[in-house]
């Protein structure tokens, strides 16, 4: 059929010849597949450590602090529990050679006889002084920044009321890392696993002591070993009680049975074997027993 416009005729097709001229879509090749999987998951892995690698790039001595300080607040926990679980069934005493002050004292595993330093404290370390305290907590954990035990980097203080603080000496921007568990200190000095007092009179025996601070003397106790690393005796027990008393090195007592002893003129001897709380001290010696 023929139309007529602006004098030209228009043809009208067919339906069978329009669709003869229908665009049917192209099925895809080989070649222009999309993302199979093996390619999907290499390329999400690709992002992930490419983004890992810039979030590490971003501060990376704070990531490190952090991570140091983590350690340190984790240590300071399992060294809390444990000291509180110690002395619960240790009648309150500490498993340390030493006095607990407001000072900051250092917590090691062994004892040289030099000063440590904590966040501005010097101080002669606190040397857990009974085996029986690693069965609460296996090892002495030190700081990250520290290389041995010896030097935990962890110490052991207390407070106004004579509350037991755990704490880190060192830790990243400054940020307090401390435990406060429910121990009281009660020692003037502790060894051993046992609570000693200092005599106040001479020539008396450590039952005597005992009863003057309404306690009991326990006989047989010992102290642990008091040796620095020259294998030299030096009056660790009492030299925590006065630091002003004794010299770097002192004497052995002779005598298996007598107590450590402070003397007037300033010297000091160390025990030699379990105690005899019966045992009298001599004119001008003042004994330390261990009394709970």
């Amino acid at each position: 059929m023929t139309f007529f416009q602006n004098k030209q005729p228009i043809r009208l097709r067919s339906r069978s010849s329009l669709s003869d001229e229908v665009v049917r879509p192209q099925s895809r090749t080989a070649g222009q597949a999309g993302f199979t999987m093996p390619q999907l998951i290499i390329t999400i892995s690709i992002i992930l450590i490419l983004s890992v690698a810039v979030f590490a790039l971003i501060k990376p001595a704070a990531r490190i602090g952090e991570a140091k300080n983590n350690k340190r607040t984790q240590d300071i926990n399992l060294i809390a529990v444990a000291l509180a679980e110690y002395v619960g069934e240790h009648k309150g005493v500490l498993p340390i050679l030493g006095s607990v002050t407001t000072d900051k004292k250092v917590l090691c595993s062994s004892q040289s006889g030099s000063n440590l330093s904590c966040s501005g404290d010097s101080q002669i370390c606190l040397t857990i002084d009974d085996d029986d305290f690693y069965k609460y907590l296996g090892k002495l954990p030190y700081d990250p920044d520290k290389d041995s035990n010896s030097d935990s980097g962890y110490y052991l203080q207390k407070d106004a009321n004579d509350n037991l603080i755990v704490g880190s000496c060192a830790s990243y921007n400054s940020e307090e890392i401390i435990k406060r568990p429910k121990v009281r200190i009660n020692c003037l000095v502790y060894a051993g696993g046992y609570c000693w007092h200092l005599s106040e009179n001479d020539n008396t025996t450590c039952n005597a002591v005992c009863s003057g601070f309404n306690l009991d003397c326990i006989n047989g106790a010992t102290y642990g070993p008091d040796l620095d690393s020259e294998d030299n005796a030096y009056c660790a027990l009492q030299k925590h009680i006065n630091s002003g008393y004794c010299p770097l090195v002192c004497s052995e007592l002779g005598a298996i049975g007598s107590p450590p002893i402070i003397s007037i003129s300033l010297t000091c001897q160390i025990q030699n074997g379990p105690l005899d709380c019966n045992h009298s001290s001599d004119h001008n010696e003042f004994p330390v027993c261990p009394c709970q």
